[in-house]
């Protein structure tokens, strides 16, 4: 049915993204990560989503070296 259930001190990574707990519920076709599902668990739940880190994000910003060489002014070329 497209869930996938794991448990006991998971780390589930998608990306660059991370979950961390218990239990970790993942819907394939939702797309869909729940981290100890009920708050029963007595653990901490720890996530990490780093921005831009999904595929088809479209506001990413290339890296500095994939960026345009800055254009340089010449003040003195104003005046000609």
């Amino acid at each position: 049915h497209g869930v996938i259930t794991l448990s006991e001190n998971v780390w589930f990574s998608f990306g660059e993204n991370e979950f961390r707990g218990d239990t970790v519920v993942y819907n394939l076709r939702e797309e869909r990560v729940q981290v100890n599902p009920g708050g029963r668990s007595p653990s901490r739940v720890n996530i990490t989503i780093r921005p831009g880190s999904l595929e088809g994000d479209g506001d990413r910003q290339p890296p500095a070296d994939e960026a345009p060489a800055a254009k340089h002014h010449d003040p003195a070329e104003d005046d000609a």
